[in-house]
């Protein structure tokens, strides 16, 4: 992780983080590949959750 970059987001059905910065933007290719649709920051402090179905924060 960069520091001061916001680049840590994982899936809230698992425990594995998954960045969406990186070169093979991890986060979105575990939506395509399972179908879960909501990932979540995992910064410490931040509470922020993404839903690509609706591409909006919920």
């Amino acid at each position: 992780m960069t520091p001061g970059r916001n680049d840590a987001a994982r899936p809230t059905t698992t425990g594995t983080s998954r960045c969406d910065c990186s070169p093979y933007r991890r986060a979105t290719a575990h939506f395509h590949r399972t179908e879960h649709p909501v990932i979540r920051s995992d910064e410490p402090g931040e509470s922020w959750r993404w839903c690509y179905v609706d591409e909006r924060i919920v």
